[in-house]
């Protein structure tokens, strides 16, 4: 398996993975929509943990395609490999980290 494979692989997931992190900013959204203005600010720091974590998790996934995107086009330099390598790796455990707080913090709701 030769690098463009690995950073083609990782590219491809990484933007699989912005899709599901939207996933969950909809749950995050829609269960906190479902609260009464009284309620609503009650839980909100919870909902903006989640909230947030989508956001990061997001954030890093398009970083990671980008990432790819240069080592690709501009001559597969090896610092943009690590780059993409490590935002990869960082956000499959940031997509962990999120599944987790939202189901959580839903359905503790």
């Amino acid at each position: 398996m030769t690098r463009g494979d690995v950073v083609g692989a990782a590219m491809g997931v990484s933007g699989s993975l912005a899709g599901f992190t939207l996933v969950f900013l909809g749950i995050a959204l829609t269960a906190f929509k479902g609260y009464s203005r009284d309620k609503a600010t009650e839980v909100s720091g919870r909902f903006r943990l989640m909230i947030g974590s989508a956001g990061a998790t997001f954030s890093l996934s398009l970083s990671c395609v980008v990432f790819g995107f240069l080592w690709l086009a501009h001559g597969q330099a090896d610092w943009t490999y690590v780059v993409t390598m490590t935002l990869f790796y960082l956000q499959l455990a940031l997509v962990l980290v999120l599944a987790v707080v939202t189901l959580r913090g839903v359905l503790e709701a």
